[in-house]
């Protein structure tokens, strides 16, 4: 009935709704017509929607009132319980006797279930322990329940029945399901006792179990034995364990259990060895690379001084020695190298030892690897075999796009630099979160 209800009033407005918003527009314009004021901030629509809404509202409600009627007890003098299992709960109602009137809270009890109705919850459980404990084993043709393995001793028989288990042989298989380690060949019997629990009363039911030493392999076999030859060796209240000079009957040899500590090291150091040769190989291919980016960066101020000392009438060969003289100074003051002014240097000591000019250049390209310092050595080569007069506007255009050059690897490293930084700087953003937002946190909580 009261799931009715719920259905009638909404298909009853629904159906109200599709036959009669006719009359709803037309109850609107008539009160519409005699305000004027009112007629002016709402339109008929409106209010017939309005209208509509406020009808339904009385439906609902009065729905609601009589669903209350239907469920009211309290007036008809009675109210329900739970039932079992469902626990206790309480009632607010009002009570006026003798001219008095006072608010009560009743607390109700669940409902207890009778004898007969606890007597089958109990039967039910006992019936149902077989299939919980041993599964779709069934008896063998003594009547016992066979295992050779640790039985799962469930502590409820459904939601309601508790179950408290008892063994006559705990040495065989104890209250907790566990089997023990010395099981006779031919197996033992064990009465398995559940002592169900329902309400306040109780009821026991017996289950037979006939326990078989589990199938082992010989290494289980062998291990079982060894530890029941130690514990018969030995007395618990001794601090030293003699190990038996033999197990089963057999002579054993005893021994601790294989470190491997000579094998990780061995291969902790094939490991090191392979990670220095590596870390030995990334370390000069590093060296390389810083060595060819301080090329690049002494190539400007290089032609810069080429130009300058050719500009005010030295050779070549003048200007370079002027260079190295400069700079051979220079790292005596300051003890820093400098690789572009090193091969400079070098390149006037084998001017010196007699190497002609034009090897000397060649052999400048060759070992400094940069593009840039082979083609000023190429430059400086041909015009010493060709001759002519156009050298110092030569390395005038190499000196500017030197600088260009410069600039743009200044650009890149920047650039580097940056995406380098963006990972320690989201690392403190989510720092700078954390301790921001653990003590308002810590506050909250």
């Amino acid at each position: 009935m009261k799931y009715a209800l719920y259905a009638v009033v909404p298909a009853g407005y629904l159906v109200m709704f599709a036959l009669s918003r006719g009359f709803f527009l037309a109850s609107a314009k008539k009160i519409l017509a005699g305000r004027p004021k009112l007629a002016e901030q709402v339109r008929p629509e409106v209010l017939a929607r309005a209208l509509m809404i406020f009808l339904a509202a009385d439906f609902a409600a009065a729905a609601s009132v009589k669903l209350d009627e239907l469920s009211d007890t309290v007036s008809r003098g009675y109210l329900m319980r739970g039932e079992a299992g469902e626990g206790s709960r309480t009632e607010e109602l009002r009570v006026a006797a003798g001219g008095e009137e006072t608010e009560v809270v009743l607390e109700l009890p669940e409902r207890k279930p009778g004898d007969e109705e606890i007597r089958e919850v109990l039967d039910a459980a006992a019936a149902a322990l077989p299939a919980l404990v041993f599964g779709e084993k069934q008896k063998n043709a003594a009547g016992f329940y066979e295992t050779t393995e640790n039985l799962q001793l469930p502590g409820k028989a459904g939601e309601q029945v508790s179950v408290l288990w008892m063994t006559d042989r705990p040495d065989i298989l104890d209250w907790d399901g566990l089997v023990g380690k010395r099981i006779p060949p031919e197996g033992v019997s064990v009465r398995l006792t559940a002592i169900l629990s329902y309400m306040d009363s109780t009821e026991e039911t017996v289950l037979p179990v006939f326990v078989k030493p589990p199938v082992l392999s010989s290494a289980e076999a062998l291990r079982r034995e060894a530890e029941e030859a130690v514990e018969d060796t030995n007395d618990a209240s001794e601090l030293k364990v003699t190990l038996p000079g033999k197990v089963g009957g057999k002579t054993a040899l005893w021994a601790p259990p294989e470190s491997g500590s000579g094998e990780s090291l061995l291969m902790l150091g094939m490991l090191a060895a392979v990670l220095y040769v590596y870390a030995m190989i990334r370390r000069r291919e590093q060296e390389k690379q810083l060595r060819l980016e301080n090329l690049l960066q002494n190539y400007p101020g290089i032609v810069n001084k080429l130009v300058l000392y050719t500009t005010a009438g030295m050779s070549i060969r003048k200007a370079m020695e002027r260079i190295a003289r400069d700079y051979r100074r220079q790292r005596e003051q300051y003890g820093k190298e400098q690789p572009g002014y090193e091969e400079i240097a070098k390149t006037c000591r084998d001017m010196a030892n007699g190497m002609p000019e034009t090897e000397a250049y060649r052999a400048l390209g060759k070992r400094a690897q940069v593009r840039e310092y082979r083609s000023l050595a190429a430059v400086i080569s041909q015009n010493l075999k060709k001759g002519g007069s156009e050298m110092t506007a030569i390395l005038e255009r190499m000196a500017i796009e030197a600088q260009e050059d410069r600039k743009k690897r200044a650009k890149i490293r920047g650039d580097e630099a940056g995406t380098k930084l963006l990972l320690p700087m989201l690392l403190m953003l989510v720092l700078v979160m954390a301790l921001l937002m653990v003590p308002a946190f810590i506050t909250f909580f």
